[in-house]
């Protein structure tokens, strides 16, 4: 009996950790997947430097130069994170966005960069 129990919590365990791999593989763009595509154009991006993403409601946010051009990632938690961030801030609702992540900067060569980037 101890051992057929010891199977089936195995089982439930495998399956537990099976579904949250899923889970992580169906997210699309990131902040992550944004800060990669820079970085593969050569950008040196320090991680530590963080914007002030919370006052647009954002759940991260990262700052850097590229090209001598000032590069804001923003990325939110939800749709509706960033309809409020909108409601606070309108000109955030101006800004290029893919899926959950925000780009604010000046550079067309730079918004081409966040537009082509896969995830």
């Amino acid at each position: 009996m101890k051992k057929f129990l010891m199977l089936v919590m195995l089982l439930v365990v495998t399956l537990a950790g099976c579904s949250n791999e899923t889970k992580e593989q169906e997210v699309g763009f990131t902040l992550k997947s944004a800060v990669r595509a820079f970085e593969n154009e050569g950008a040196l991006i320090d991680l530590n430097k963080r914007p002030m993403y919370d006052l647009v409601n954002a759940k991260d946010g990262v700052i850097f130069y590229h090209d001598n051009e000032l590069v804001k990632l923003y990325e939110f938690e939800s749709e509706a994170a960033y309809e409020k961030g909108v409601e606070e801030l309108s000109i955030l609702g101006t800004f290029p966005k893919r899926e959950l992540v925000v780009i604010e900067t000046n550079s067309g060569k730079c918004i081409e960069i966040f537009n082509n980037a896969s995830e």
